[in-house]
């Protein structure tokens, strides 16, 4: 039986910790991605507040 691991991810400067069975890498590299995507929102629309970022970043990874 395998145990799920506890991976800490940086996501828009807060912590996070990803309970899973996947590959730790793999983890980080989608939170790495995420973060760009918020990144690359928040300069492009440098008006809106964070959460205003993030729902509008959410939209876009969605479409």
């Amino acid at each position: 039986m395998s145990h799920a691991k506890r991976i800490e991810v940086t996501i828009d400067g807060m912590k996070f910790y990803v309970m899973g069975n996947d590959n730790e890498k793999y983890i980080k590299d989608l939170a790495a991605d995420l973060n760009e995507k918020i990144q690359e929102t928040a300069r492009t629309n440098y008006r809106l507040n964070q959460v205003q970022t993030l729902v509008l970043c959410a939209l876009n990874v969605l479409d």
